[in-house]
């Protein structure tokens, strides 16, 4: 298992930027009730900047606590392996 730190995520855009290639990044938002916005700005973001970047964020959102889970993935270098 990957050692890994959690981070509060005061910019939730940026931190889905900064999210590096297949390494599992975990964060806790400042109100467990921004966790909607969350998983709908992950989707979005997989729908239009992701498809542009061929990346694709796999999450996962625990809705009580506000801890989000995100693997960066990019979709070129699946196709190629």
């Amino acid at each position: 298992m990957q050692n890994t730190t959690m981070e509060v995520i005061k910019d939730k855009t940026e931190w889905l930027r900064n999210a590096q290639y297949r390494k599992l990044a975990i964060g806790r938002l400042k109100d467990p009730a921004e966790s909607k916005s969350m998983s709908t700005l992950i989707g979005r973001w997989n729908q239009t900047e992701g498809k542009e970047r061929q990346i694709r964020f796999m999450s996962s959102i625990d809705r009580e606590e506000g801890i989000v889970v995100v693997v960066r993935k990019c979709l070129e270098k699946e196709v190629a392996e």
